[in-house]
């Protein structure tokens, strides 16, 4: 699940929130893709360059890359 707050114009976000029933290494990195989706604008074109670099050396099991992007975008 992805929770986004958007600030007061919906234009960009305010706060990123990621969970949901997967492993991820480092542990890490789920934080920090939080924190690089802050100040994004809030469309599809903003956020998914960031997920991929954000999770393009990480280790996931029981979601993917792909996964993370829709759900990500569905949220917006």
């Amino acid at each position: 699940t992805a929770t986004l707050i958007l600030d007061e114009t919906g234009q960009s976000i305010d706060s990123a929130r990621i969970t949901g029933d997967f492993y991820m290494y480092p542990g890490s990195a789920i934080t920090k893709l939080e924190k690089c989706l802050v100040g994004l604008t809030a469309t599809a074109e903003s956020v998914d360059p960031v997920v991929a670099e954000g999770l393009a050396s990480v280790r996931i099991i029981g979601f993917t890359m792909e996964n993370f992007r829709d759900t990500i975008r569905e949220a917006l």
